[in-house]
């Protein structure tokens, strides 16, 4: 066995390696213990003796197959690493780590159980669980009180999530993209940002969608990016209606008044709403605003059409931008960079942007506004086939609550 020891922390090189290791009682105030590329090491030994650790890095030990129940009592853990342990299968049956921050368990292809949490762990801010085995979460994960991002992309196996996620108040990133047998959604908790369900193809349902009649302003009003690329079976013609009139935010005919945040959505679907008032079919939209306009607060809504270039059956990794100009300036540029579609996809982008009405010149009554998108590749090894086939744009300025005379804004005469 190889290793060396500096201070607190204690580093095993990645040598031929036994599993005959202990920590005995001179090794109680270790901070740091990697156990990083041992290739034969199959079992984490007790860890009891060494209660003040608080980083402990297993990862890419290939051989690795259970780690002790010692390692789930440990109070002082901060960071737990065991990534790219492709044979692991046995953790801890429970967790009671009160100081654990970050759990990285990506790429434990052989994983299929999380421990039960059997107290508050306000600490924990983020879980990995990529590639791995889960089927499912425990309703004890509502003891994770403080997470703030749960990772589960590629978890082929997982088919349900637990109720009590909507419990976790401080969650704002969720990923499920790529989880094939996902079958439902629960509700999620309200401070949820970030969700992203892209080829989650057997996902039939959604809490929050389960009737387009209920889908209200409010369930959206916190998302800023939510993309349901090739779900199919969850986002059929009445919910895509739904859905994009809701991203309005306050609805287009709604007097109802909502926090306007920023945000991005990616769904099927082959049409811009019908409230967006200019709409193009070569990729750019050319207005002329009036000075009237000038340093008042604006809401952008931009959208595009995403189809498969003709014979194609599926898209590559590409990405689609947008570009604001002013009088030839530009003063805004976006990007999205989207997976791999096997249909028409809409891209809709919202934002509250008043700095960009400074742009205008106050002097001239007309401005000229122009609106470019395009598609590109992000790889030079894979063809986009993908094109836009339409575009569109609205504006809703609001002055002391009430919108700005529609007539501040026109299609472009020049």
């Amino acid at each position: 066995m190889c290793h060396f020891y500096v201070a607190n922390y204690l580093f095993f090189s990645p040598c031929h390696f036994t599993d005959d290791v202990c920590f005995p009682q001179i090794f109680r105030d270790l901070k740091l213990v990697s156990f990083s590329c041992c290739e034969h090491l199959t079992e984490i030994p007790d860890m009891s003796m060494v209660p003040n650790l608080e980083s402990l890095s297993i990862d890419n030990c290939k051989s690795l197959i259970r780690v002790h129940e010692s390692v789930g009592t440990l109070n002082k853990l901060v960071t737990l690493n065991l990534m790219f342990c492709s044979n692991l299968n046995t953790l801890p049956t429970r967790f009671k780590l009160k100081s654990l921050r970050n759990l990285l368990l990506t790429g434990c292809s052989k994983l299929r159980k999380f421990p039960e949490i059997v107290e508050n762990m306000e600490h924990l801010e983020e879980i990995l669980l990529q590639g791995t085995a889960i089927k499912e979460l425990p309703q004890s994960i509502e003891y994770l009180v403080g997470l703030k991002s749960l990772f589960l992309d590629s978890c082929q196996n997982l088919e349900h999530l637990p109720s009590s996620i909507q419990k976790l108040q401080y969650l704002t990133t969720l990923n499920l993209s790529y989880c094939s047998k996902l079958q439902e959604l629960p509700k999620l908790p309200p401070n949820t940002k970030y969700l992203d369900i892209s080829d989650c193809r057997s996902l039939e349902s959604f809490t929050m969608l389960s009737s387009p009649s209920n889908v209200i302003a409010e369930d959206l009003s916190s998302f800023q990016q939510m993309s349901f690329i090739n779900c199919h079976k969850l986002i059929n013609e009445q919910v895509q209606f739904h859905l994009t009139n809701l991203f309005y935010n306050e609805g287009p005919d709604s007097d109802t008044y909502l926090v306007f945040v920023n945000g991005d959505f990616v769904l099927p679907g082959s049409k811009i709403p019908d409230w967006f008032h200019h709409q193009s079919t070569n990729g750019s939209i050319n207005l002329e605003m009036a000075s009237i306009l000038y340093g008042k607060p604006a809401k952008l809504f931009l959208g595009a059409v995403i189809e498969l270039e003709k014979g194609a059956s599926t898209t590559s990794m590409f990405a689609c931008a947008y570009e604001i100009f002013i009088n030839d300036t530009k003063v805004f540029e976006q990007k999205r960079v989207c997976e791999a579609l096997d249909s028409s996809h809409v891209w809709l982008s919202r934002m509250k942007c008043s700095h960009l009405m400074w742009h205008l010149n106050n002097v001239r009554y007309w401005n000229h506004l122009r609106i470019s998108f395009r598609i590109s590749e992000v790889s030079s090894k894979a063809k986009v086939r993908a094109v836009l086939k339409n575009c569109g744009f609205h504006i809703c300025c609001n002055q002391e609550g009430y919108l700005v005379d529609p007539t501040a804004i026109r299609n472009s005469i020049g």
